[in-house]
Order: C-alpha cells, then structure tokens, then sequence
C-alpha cells in the first residue's frame, strides 16, 4: 500500500479507524485506494482544464506556503508544547547563518530531529 501513501492518506489512517468488526486491513486499503484515486483523477483532470484555459496564476506559489503555515500552526496548538517549533526554528536560523546552502534543509531535519530527542518528557497519569 506504500505506493498509494499521500499525506491525507497517512493523516486519515492515523486519526480514522474501523469501526468494531471491521477488517483493519480493508480498511487501510480502501482509504489509500480511494484517496490515491482522487490525486490520480484529480491530476489528470487539472492537466486537461489546465491546458485548455488559460489563465493568470501568479501569486499561486504562495498556496503551499499558507498551507504548511496553518498546518504549523494547527500543530503547535494540538502539541502545547513550543519547544520542538523553536528548536527546529533555531537550527534553521544557524544553519542559514552558517550558509550550508543546498543541503540546508536535510541537515535542519536531522539536527532539529536529533535535539528533540532530548526534550525531557511530560509524566501522564492515568
């Protein structure tokens, strides 16, 4: 099922589940089947409407942009723990001082990855 894996599909298969009785396995597949459907035709479509009309679409690269900002966001407010957002903040901020340059962004993941492993962790209680 790895090759129908988009980050909906992996956001609805670890929030949604079956329900009682269900076959877990079924389940994960129709979601990655559907939603793999839906990029494949909606892609498909985009590709044919696309090349037909035309139109203006500067601006349209700040979309991704706005999106991963609220999902940040949205991520911070679920977490209520600021420490991971200003760690990776801070190694980033290094790193462009620094002037890694193309492999800035694989050496932020690791090291802001690495840092947070020793981000000393909540007691729950049950």
């Amino acid at each position: 099922m790895i090759f129908g894996l988009t980050d909906e599909t992996y956001a609805l298969l670890t929030t949604v589940h079956p329900k009682e009785g269900d076959n877990p396995e079924q389940f994960d597949f129709f979601i990655t089947l559907f939603n793999h459907s839906y990029w494949v035709l909606g892609g498909l479509i985009g590709a044919i409407f696309g090349s037909l009309i035309p139109w203006n679409a500067q601006g349209i690269e700040f979309a991704l942009t706005a999106l991963f900002t609220v999902l940040l966001i949205e991520q911070i407010k679920s977490l209520k723990r600021p420490e991971p957002f200003v760690i990776a903040a801070a190694v980033i901020l290094i790193l462009r001082i620094i002037g890694i340059g193309k492999y800035e962004l694989l050496a932020g993941i690791l090291i802001s990855s690495l840092a947070c492993f020793f981000i000393k962790k909540e007691k729950i209680y049950a």
